[in-house]
Order: structure tokens, then sequence, then C-alpha cells
């Protein structure tokens, strides 16, 4: 297993480092590379912000892994929080993914989100039976997409 905490500043260039490594080994990622939105700069800036969540796992003192959980930016005061996650291929498979999504699921839920929304390829039939898994249901399928939501109590 490996240690789940929350991200903090320093692990900004490791985090990069997996996000990127993640992009180009998996085909179903939108990019390639790293290309962080205004949302991934925020919480990568401010890492003690109330309104968002970003884990890493680590192993060895390495980050191998992340699962965020951004406020829906359409949303003035938004109810709702995409998750997002990444971990390199030798720890996937082991409970690490699941073990990551359930963390950010009490925090949103503590924090006060009524539900947490996810997109996910189809494609990625063991992502979408570990989102399954831990709760998510398919709202839709669109542009070779599926989008996938957990209320929250």
């Amino acid at each position: 297993m490996i240690v789940i905490r929350p991200y903090t500043a320093q692990d900004s260039a490791q985090l990069s480092q997996a996000v990127n490594q993640v992009c180009a080994d998996t085909p179903w990622m939108a990019t390639r590379s790293f290309v962080p939105t205004n949302a991934w700069f925020h919480a990568m800036k401010m890492d003690d912000c109330v309104c968002h969540r970003l884990l890493v796992g680590e192993a060895k003192g390495k980050v191998i892994g992340w699962c965020r959980s951004f406020p829906v930016e359409c949303e003035a005061s938004s109810s709702r929080v995409d998750l997002g996650i990444g971990l390199l291929a030798p720890y996937r498979n082991q409970g690490n993914g699941t073990e990551l999504i359930l963390r950010s699921l009490e925090w949103a839920e503590a924090a006060g989100f009524h539900a947490v929304n996810l997109t996910v390829s189809p494609q990625n039939e063991i992502a979408v039976h570990v989102f399954e898994k831990c709760g998510f249901k398919t709202l839709k399928i669109y542009d070779n997409k599926m989008l996938m939501s957990i209320c929250l109590s």
C-alpha cells in the first residue's frame, strides 16, 4: 500500500512528473502531458485552501498518484465537486485508487458538498469498475465520455 496524504507545495515537481507520466502512459487521458487548468494552479499554490482537496499517494518518498476534488467552476456557490485521479502503472490494481477516492469522498461530504462528479472513458473498464465500487452511477455517455456521479448525504 501507499501513504495517502494532502498535497503540499513541496510536492509540486513530483506531482507534475506523475501527472505527465500518467498522461503519456494512458491512452484515454485527455492530454499527453500535464496542462494545468486554473483550478489546478489554485490547488497547487494554495495547498491549505478549504475549497478543494488534492491528495497525493506516496511510496518510498515519491509521489506516485493523486486524487483531486475541485469545485464545479461554472457554479458560483457549487454544491458539487469534480473528481480526477491518476496512479502510476505499478501502483494500479492494488486498492490504492479506491482508497484515494474514498478519502476524497469523505472530505467532500465533510466539506458540505452534495455530489461528486467525474468523467471517464467507457473503454477504461477497470476505472469504471472502481468508480462503481465506490458508489458512482453513470448519468450519461457522450462524445466517448462517461459522466458519473455520486450523491453524498
